[in-house]
């Protein structure tokens, strides 16, 4: 874990993030299935927004995972005089 915690906390990041644009995405798009008025571009950026992030920053958390399952801890085992 130790080795790790960058990683995992940049993940858990883009993890809320997404989750953050995906909430505000619903409540666009259920604003843009009524009458959005004058606001209906503000909408659909938001829609945008959420979908650009899911496309180019979610996948990478895939990859993300698999380098931390994958490391070993030889570094960890070296002795504090090595750093």
């Amino acid at each position: 874990m130790g080795l790790n915690t960058s990683r995992l906390l940049m993940a858990l990041g883009d993890v809320v993030c997404g989750w953050l644009l995906l909430r505000r995405a619903e409540v666009a798009l259920q604003k843009l299935d009524s009458d959005p008025g004058k606001d209906k571009s503000f909408y659909e950026g938001k829609v945008a927004a959420a979908q650009f992030f899911a496309q180019t920053n979610l996948p990478r958390l895939t990859a993300e995972r698999a380098i931390a399952e994958g490391i070993d801890l030889s570094l960890m085992d070296l002795d504090e005089a090595a750093f």
